[in-house]
């Protein structure tokens, strides 16, 4: 499986997964009276193995909580995807 590296851009309001170089997915986000949407999460796998699309989706959402908890923030997902992930790994929250 290849590693996932996941930077922060918050010029974009996103975080976006890397791949050998190349973005293959981001998370993104908006803040607000300390809460943090989750607004909408993808991958594009074209290039790569479409087996690492749920490492990458799991690698966003956990950057995404783990600044979260960071800043201070509560989390909403109103993105299906998130959601969904948060359900399936409630450790992660």
């Amino acid at each position: 499986m290849p590693e996932v590296n996941v930077r922060f851009n918050p010029y974009r309001s996103r975080w976006e997964a890397l791949i050998g170089g190349d973005e293959v997915g981001f998370l993104d986000y908006q803040v607000n009276c300390g809460i943090v949407e989750m607004s909408q999460l993808g991958v594009d796998l074209a290039s790569s193995d479409d087996a690492a699309a749920p490492d990458v989706e799991a690698a966003l959402v956990q950057a995404g909580l783990e600044q979260a908890r960071e800043d201070g923030l509560r989390v909403v997902a109103t993105s299906p995807e998130v959601e969904q992930l948060l359900r399936e790994h409630p450790q992660q929250k």
